[in-house]
């Protein structure tokens, strides 16, 4: 992330204001500060047991006076048109309830020439899979050596080969009202809100979904034949429009 903002931006670094909506204990965003990217960053978040373990982070890592932890609603204690440089989401846009009215927020915020970052969740709400997503994932695990299909687990069972549908709505909402919430509109809002935003689409049906409980089978060497293939369908994938993850940036 820190630097595609960098390539983006250029030599007008660090911004001096930054917030970000659903930062957790705001590691993403202090390790955006100390990579010179910004100043000072307010992270909104509504678990109290977050902040103060985020509050004790930036404590330890010299940063207490540049991060500013806030219990609430971003979208109604900032309306302040143009109050900041930057706008950071990482892996916090797909929880919302409505994509397109927090993009749109965000641009709000921004000054002119501010900067509007984005690594998120773009794929289908609520996790309901495309068919071409479904199809895509059962060839991959078809396609694997036996040994990579050992459920981590239980050892002695195989994972299943076949992607037959995806998880019902029902239980996605059980399980965590605002996973996937609205994410499907999430790169229509991006492109319709910042005209010139730079996109890239980064994959994720094989990596995250055909792989997803399987993935530690691999051997982590970029020199891996089966690992490299895996990547570069991935990678088709994504171009071809079957991606998960998105990154974006933008200036107002």
């Amino acid at each position: 992330m820190h630097q595609l903002v960098k390539d983006f931006v250029g030599d007008d670094l660090p911004f001096e204001r930054g917030i970000s909506v659903g930062g957790g204990v705001g590691a993403k965003e202090m390790d955006v500060i100390d990579a010179g990217v910004v100043e000072h960053m307010t992270v909104f978040e509504l678990s109290t047991v977050r902040i103060e373990t985020g509050r004790e982070l930036a404590e330890k890592r010299g940063l207490t006076e540049r991060v500013t932890f806030v219990h609430g609603d971003a979208f109604t204690a900032e309306t302040t048109i143009g109050s900041y440089d930057l706008v950071h989401w990482d892996n916090s846009l797909h929880h919302m309830m409505d994509v397109p009215a927090a993009v749109a927020w965000s641009h709000a915020l921004l000054r002119p020439g501010g900067l509007f970052y984005m690594y998120d969740f773009v794929g289908p709400s609520r996790f309901q899979w495309t068919p071409k997503m479904l199809s895509l994932a059962t060839d991959i695990r078809r396609s694997l050596p036996d040994e990579y299909l050992v459920n981590p687990n239980k050892p002695s069972v195989a994972v299943s080969k076949v992607f037959a549908a995806p998880p019902s709505v029902e239980s996605m909402i059980e399980k965590d009202p605002s996973e996937a919430a609205d994410s499907e509109r999430t790169l229509d809002a991006v492109r319709q809100t910042f005209p010139d935003a730079q996109i890239i689409l980064t994959g994720g049906v094989v990596y995250s979904m055909a792989l997803n409980d399987i993935i530690h089978h691999f051997k982590w060497d970029p020199l891996d034949p089966l690992l490299s293939l895996m990547m570069l369908l991935d990678f088709e994938a994504a171009n071809a429009g079957l991606t998960h993850y998105a990154a974006a940036v933008a200036t107002k």
